[in-house]
């Protein structure tokens, strides 16, 4: 019975060793992708990275101008950002609509995306910083 605890333990350190051992880590990102699976904030964000061209609607142009901000800045990596759920509309049965939380310059940013499962479209629908007024009157 010993042998086969040792054999078994032999087995899975092998397995890691090979997973772990390359230019790339493979151990770490399927470990990553296991463990972050059921975190709802994670998928929502990784299907709105997924978008690779994410729409901007007149509102959110006219919203990141009167910001000064550009289009990269915002959009560039919201990976670290958060979803707000009790703000967000997930049952709505064509576009779900997303209130995604981000730091930027010591603010914090709300960005309304529109997630539509049928065209796989992203859309970001509006911003604003917590606190400030936009010159956009839609």
């Amino acid at each position: 019975m010993l042998r086969r605890f040792i054999l078994f333990g032999f087995g899975i350190f092998l397995g890691v060793f090979f997973l772990s051992f390359g230019p790339n880590n493979r151990l770490k990102e399927n470990l990553k992708d296991y463990i972050n699976y059921f975190d709802m904030n994670s998928r929502v964000i990784y299907h709105l990275n997924k978008g690779e061209n994410i729409e901007l609607t007149d509102k959110a142009i006219c919203q990141l101008n009167s910001y000064s901000l550009e289009r990269h800045d915002v959009l560039v990596d919201i990976s670290d950002a958060n979803v707000n759920f009790s703000l967000s509309n997930t049952k709505s049965s064509s576009c779900k609509t997303y209130i995604v939380e981000k730091v930027i310059s010591n603010k914090l940013m709300q960005m309304k995306f529109l997630l539509c499962e049928k065209d796989t479209k992203v859309v970001l629908e509006s911003l604003k910083f917590e606190n400030e007024k936009s010159n956009c009157l839609n």
